[in-house]
């Protein structure tokens, strides 16, 4: 099915709230492309947007609001009965629904803890005391979870190929932590043994991997170029809190055109940049400053972000093998989104932090360059424990500045020709 196709003959429910990703992936097209259309739809008046407020409890949209700038720092989901922060990179999704001159739908007013608002809920029981109910399901293998707003942890649930187990009973107070089912018909009990009425939900795990976050939508240059009026206020600083940051560099910390001569280093600095913005698109992250000496740009996923990484490396190195040096430093922490006479701004300490890193020296390795994980980044990733399981190499170096107050240990990656081990990278 094309995406005319899908517009003129899709549920009024499906027309009404688009998810670009989860759209690329159902009509199995270039995700980056949907997101384009969808963007670029929105000026040509086929689209309009809107952002749903994610309750971060529930995964339920607890607002619904048409402009970035309407977003406050803190929001109320009716259904939990609770406040909570707003989070561009957890909390605002991103959605478009078709533009009513081109299909009329069915906009009657949903329940803003129903199906409509929450894609991921499976099923949703309320339980009094001591009841129990048995639901008769046939999910396809994948993550669940039942959870609710008085359960103390979500109950998680496997569904894989191989389980012969059929049937599980899950209870509110101390639930199992993990439940296996087989594929095709699943028989679940939830039993409500505690002495209150609950709330109980079974919903897909990871629905929320393939949302559009406003923390991803705001880096998007064709977002930022053809929808100029959907920024943060200038006197509001919002959040994301935890981006995958990196910055490459090209030349060492006095900059490329310091350290050689004027047109050798404008060719290669333009090379540079056309190619490290191509390898940041192509695993799914977005540039949010580049300079003639390189490149900072925000990943949502860890792992993306590596890829990322050795990606451009590995690529720089074949093209330019005794040429200028490239150093590529991945950074994990809270990154700030506020507007500066209507330009978005990243701003905040890990913007700041992965640049001072990759601009020091070292005095045992004063040359370096390739791939350096921060501390950070590698703790909260784990990462290093793949890199060993692949036989992939971590030199561990410190860097140190009086000047930039900068003393922190840092992994270097091993050279590109050890890496062909790591799943998912290209060889070539």
């Amino acid at each position: 099915m094309g995406l005319g196709s899908f517009f003129e003959t899709g549920f009024d429910t499906e027309v009404s709230r688009i998810q670009p990703r989860v759209l690329a992936r159902r009509l199995e097209r270039d995700e980056r492309q949907v997101i384009d259309a969808s963007i670029l739809g929105v000026p040509a008046g086929m689209f309009l947007l809107s952002w749903d407020i994610i309750c971060p409890k529930c995964r339920v949209a607890a607002e619904i609001r048409d402009t970035l700038e309407m977003i406050r720092g803190h929001a109320n989901c009716q259904v939990c009965q609770a406040d909570f922060e707003v989070d561009l990179a957890n909390s605002v999704e991103l959605v478009f629904r078709v533009h009513p001159e081109i299909r009329k739908t069915d906009l009657r007013t949903y329940c803003i803890g129903g199906p409509f608002h929450a894609p991921h809920v499976i099923a949703q029981l309320r339980l009094e005391p001591g009841q129990q109910h048995s639901l008769d399901l046939a999910l396809k293998p994948g993550e669940y979870q039942v959870t609710g707003p008085q359960w103390i942890r979500p109950a998680l649930l496997l569904v894989q190929s191989g389980t012969d187990q059929d049937f599980a009973s899950i209870t509110v107070v101390d639930p199992p932590r993990l439940t296996t089912l087989g594929p095709e018909r699943q028989i679940l009990t939830v039993v409500n043994n505690s002495p209150d009425v609950v709330m109980a939900r079974l919903e897909r795990s990871h629905s929320d991997r393939l949302a559009l976050t406003a923390a991803r939508a705001v880096t998007i240059e064709k977002f930022r170029q053809y929808l100029p009026d959907q920024i943060v206020s200038p006197d509001q600083l919002t959040s994301i809190a935890q981006s995958c940051v990196m910055h490459a560099r090209l030349g060492g910390p006095s900059g490329v055109f310091a350290e050689f001569e004027e047109k050798a280093a404008l060719r290669n600095s333009c090379d540079f940049l056309k190619l490290a913005i191509d390898s940041v698109r192509s695993f799914e992250g977005d540039v949010v400053n580049r300079n003639a000496d390189g490149v900072t740009a925000c990943f949502q996923q860890a792992d993306l972000a590596i890829r990322s990484a050795m990606d451009l490396e590995r690529r720089w190195e074949e093209t330019n093998p005794d040429c200028f040096r490239i150093r590529i430093v991945l950074h994990r922490g809270p990154v700030t989104v506020t507007s500066i006479d209507g330009q978005m701004l990243h701003t905040g300490a890990a913007i700041s932090h992965v640049a001072r890193l990759c601009n020091q020296e070292n005095a045992s390795l004063p040359d370096w360059r390739g791939v350096a994980l921060s501390g950070a980044f590698r703790t909260a990733t784990q990462l290093g424990t793949e890199f060993e399981q692949t036989g992939i190499r971590l030199i561990e170096f410190q860097i140190a500045s009086s000047a930039q107050s900068i003393n922190e240990t840092v992994w270097l990656v091993a050279s590109a020709q050890h890496r062909d081990g790591l799943i998912g990278l290209p060889n070539s």
